[in-house]
């Protein structure tokens, strides 16, 4: 079958609109991508929030009284000042750790030399927090919870922002006289509520339980915990969210606590993946018109 060449004529124009057509098309979803990735820019983990003890720190306590925790102070700065779009609290002694066996104090040394009477070097020989081992003397982060043997900090981001969570540090130890039985240190959120989000266990007589108290602590001393597998329910958390950091002891002594540390990103709502869902529907529909 021939065709003729008018035939041939108005059917090519059909094929060239339709191409015309795809490339802008084209050009109209990668401009809307692009775009959705410039309103929510990508995030990498910053500190959200850095609890210490130190008198001349960012984060210091202006109150040690023993029954009046929570502890007043700053928010977390970094050089570009505080962390936009977040406030964060004060870093909060439970009553357990505050009263039970004695009350905890924030330790005197300031500077990295020999510690007075009674002082205790931290990280880098600055201030941490001791308190009696017999304040945490449980036997389950349950019973830890119920008798108030926690640190606790609350961060919340700014009303259309969301927190993405990906892990919480800190330091501890115990003093040199302790000689038998071990402390636990676990954590927990009130996104998770009692799932542990981490635990560590020290005997005594393992590498990095016990730091002299002339010596600052060191990296066998750090505990870091990735959160990332609670992804679910610490991933774009828009309301108010609080951290607990449990420890309990079966032992004599005393404990310490210090530089504890909250890391992730501060992100728009919606999320990226929502504008390029968002994004991904408009091409849709414009194609289809």
């Amino acid at each position: 079958m021939k065709l003729s060449f008018a035939t041939l004529k108005t059917a090519r124009p059909a094929t060239s609109r339709f191409s015309g057509g795809m490339k802008g098309k084209g050009s109209f979803c990668l401009t809307l991508l692009a775009l959705a990735c410039l309103v929510v820019p990508a995030q990498s983990a910053v500190t959200l929030g850095l609890w210490d003890f130190n008198n001349a720190a960012e984060l210091n306590f202006l109150n040690t009284a023993q029954g009046a925790g929570p502890y007043a102070g700053s928010t977390y700065s970094n050089a570009a000042g505080a962390v936009p779009h977040l406030t964060v609290s004060s870093l909060s002694v439970g009553s357990g750790l505050r009263t039970n066996g004695g009350a905890g104090t924030i330790s005197s040394v300031g500077t990295a030399v020999s510690p007075s009477y009674n002082g205790v070097m931290g990280v880098g020989g600055s201030n941490p927090y001791v308190f009696p081992s017999a304040a945490a003397a449980t036997a389950s982060p349950a019973a830890a919870m119920t008798a108030s043997d926690y640190f606790s900090v609350t961060l919340t981001p700014e009303s259309g922002y969301a927190l993405n969570l990906t892990e919480i540090s800190f330091y501890a130890w115990a003093n040199q006289t302790n000689t038998s039985g071990s402390y636990t240190y676990f954590v927990q959120s009130s996104a998770t509520g009692s799932t542990i989000l981490g635990t560590t266990t020290k005997a005594y007589n393992t590498t990095g339980a016990v730091v002299d108290n002339s010596t600052a602590p060191s990296s066998s001393n750090l505990y870091s915990f990735d959160l990332s597998a609670y992804s679910a329910d610490l991933m774009n958390v828009s309301t108010p969210i609080t951290f607990t950091v449990g420890v309990y002891s079966t032992t004599n002594g005393s404990l310490r606590l210090d530089s504890l540390q909250i890391q992730g990103d501060v992100v728009p709502e919606p999320s990226r993946a929502l504008l390029l869902g968002v994004a991904l529907g408009c091409c849709l529909l414009r194609r289809r018109r």
